[in-house]
């Protein structure tokens, strides 16, 4: 059987959203390209959050106040372009998610996501426990800034960073560490801004799985999920304003699933939030 793969163009309908508001600033110069953010599901009220190409295999734990409050190395691992990280309470358990999948040059053969439990205590840490995916897209190399994890399933969800259309890959709820593969489930657009604006630079599940959102350069837009993660590729969104930002490209829901909290490259870092209404 052959599925039709559809290419989805936005309306702007769903719930909306407040204007943006300041939450925090990261003041610490260690986080100078904030490429990533997840919640925390062990500390109330704060995120993870890591550095675009160029640092070493680390994250950061940042308090309410915008203090760093752990930073965490991956023994042994090689950052190359860590581009999006994502939380998730899987079978009992809270897991951090790091991709790296950033290939500006379309030259990979694959690209890596690594599976972390959330760690405990602060300062510096190494951890050596964790899971490493390697994993290959049909049709060659690809290009993605965003990861998404589905709370419900384990799944984990990529989305091209593409002017134009970009195609959306789904790795089913990986275990071990090893070589898998991504299916390739559709592809999106959206309408809004001239064409460098329109790449996708960013997404999120909310942690009760009902809506996911996806970000540009210039807007964030939120899609209810009626059912099954896919079917979000079968509803309309609603565009949201994003703050001031010279290169916005992280986002994530708070643990209610009721506000969005999105950051930006360059330091001082600006935690923003967007209320949902």
């Amino acid at each position: 059987m052959i599925l039709a793969l559809p290419i989805l163009i936005v309306a702007q309908t769903g719930r909306p959203f407040d204007a943006p508001a300041l939450m925090a600033t990261i003041s610490s110069s260690q986080v100078n390209e904030s490429s990533g953010i997840a919640p925390s599901r062990t500390y109330a009220g704060e995120y993870y959050t890591h550095n675009d190409s160029g640092d070493s295999a680390r994250f950061f734990r940042v308090g309410p106040n915008g203090d760093i409050r752990g930073t965490y190395t991956l023994r042994g691992v090689q950052a190359r372009d860590w581009e999006d990280m994502a939380s998730a309470r899987i079978d009992g358990k809270n897991y951090l998610y790091f991709g790296d999948i950033g290939d500006n040059d379309s030259k990979y053969k694959s690209v890596f996501i690594y599976r972390v439990e959330e760690p405990n205590g602060t300062g510096n840490q190494e951890i050596s426990d964790f899971q490493k995916y390697e994993v290959k897209y049909p049709g060659g190399p690809r290009n993605a800034e965003t990861l998404m994890v589905d709370p419900k399933t384990g799944d984990i969800w990529i989305v091209e960073k593409k002017t134009g259309s970009g195609s959306i890959y789904r790795l089913r709820k990986p275990g071990k560490s090893g070589s898998y593969k991504f299916e390739r489930k559709g592809s999106i657009s959206f309408p809004d801004g001239l064409a460098p604006m329109r790449v996708i630079t960013g997404g999120a599940v909310a942690p009760d799985g009902k809506h996911l959102v996806l970000r540009t350069y210039a807007f964030a837009y939120e899609f209810p999920i009626p059912s099954k993660m896919e079917s979000f590729l079968e509803t309309t969104c609603s565009r949201i304003q994003t703050p001031p930002q010279v290169q916005g490209e992280a986002i994530c829901y708070t643990l209610d699933s009721n506000k969005l909290v999105t950051t930006s490259e360059g330091t001082p870092c600006a935690l923003w939030g967007i209320l949902a209404r």
